[in-house]
């Protein structure tokens, strides 16, 4: 990272999903790499066969499909036309069964340096009852995913896609996953001459609805001086880059997305998580949360990519 080659970017022909292509197409731009369109057909529809007779016909079903793939077809044609009208080089992949599933496998098979996703294409009700793709791809891909939302805090312009990235926030949590993320993050500020924020949130609360009612942990000081000590060691390490760290106290995903707004963070970029097992479980996930609220752009990497 930041080089950028290969960029597979899944679309749904949305508003949403359009805002994604217009990032995949200026980070390919930037590094004269490949767009992929990738469009998944969900054939979920089939599953409701075993209710032939009550609810909708096999032979509805499959017409229902057929009509499908070929509006697919359709609107991937113009996509791909616009792309090329850019001068990018595109290819572009037309599946069927479990978006999730088909894009992570894709994005191995391309051995893609990036995955761009709109963190929805559809809201309310629909998106209540259908799940966010996005969060179900973050969970299975092992490439780096860059979540994007609109309208929001952009760092690419709506026409001549030129790309603003001006401060880049990475929260820390001083495992190794989080250091990968700072790595990352450097790269994309000398890159783009960007500011590197260093950010580590004091956990002073513990919240366990189903054991216990939200408790108030004793702040010690000694451990904001010890994530601040940290973080300027981090920074240290940082050659050619310009840094700042805030070492805040609270709720960590609240702290993040507070941090985004008071200082215009053009990105953030965090792993999917410092740990791993039941604990994992039982907090949740930081990155998943920060994802759902932060007004920016969220680049999301794995532990294991």
């Amino acid at each position: 990272m930041p080089n950028f080659k290969t960029i597979l970017v899944p679309t749904d022909f949305s508003p949403y999903s359009d805002n994604s292509v217009r990032y995949a197409q200026a980070l390919a731009e930037h590094s004269k790499g490949t767009v992929h369109f990738v469009h998944v057909v969900d054939n979920r529809l089939l599953e409701g066969a075993a209710y032939e007779g009550v609810y909708v016909s096999v032979g509805a079903i499959q017409q229902t499909l057929a009509a499908i793939r070929e509006h697919a077809k359709t609107q991937m044609g113009h996509v791909e036309k616009k792309a090329r009208a850019r001068g990018l080089t595109v290819e572009t992949h037309l599946l069927e069964g479990r978006p999730a599933d088909e894009i992570s496998a894709l994005a191995e098979k391309l051995n893609a340096d990036l995955i761009v996703v709109a963190t929805h294409g559809r809201s309310g009700l629909d998106r209540l009852i259908l799940g966010s793709n996005c969060e179900k791809l973050i969970r299975k891909a092992t490439r780096p995913v860059l979540a994007v939302k609109h309208p929001e805090r952009e760092f690419v312009g709506p026409d001549d896609h030129s790309i603003s990235l001006n401060r880049v926030l990475v929260p820390c949590d001083f495992s190794d996953f989080s250091k990968r993320a700072v790595s990352a993050a450097a790269e994309l500020c000398r890159e783009f001459k960007a500011t590197l924020y260093l950010t580590h949130v004091v956990d002073t609360w513990l919240d366990y609805p189903e054991f216990a009612p939200t408790v108030e942990l004793n702040n010690s000081p000694f451990l904001t001086e010890r994530a601040k000590e940290s973080l300027e060691k981090i920074a240290r390490e940082q050659s050619g880059v310009t840094t700042q760290i805030e070492v805040l106290n609270g709720v960590p995903h609240h702290g993040i997305v507070d941090l985004v707004n008071s200082e215009s963070i053009d990105l953030v970029v965090m792993t999917t998580h410092g740990r791993a097992g039941f604990t994992h479980l039982l907090l949740g996930s930081v990155t998943e949360k920060v994802l759902r609220a932060a007004a920016c752009p969220v680049l999301i990497l794995r532990p294991t990519a």
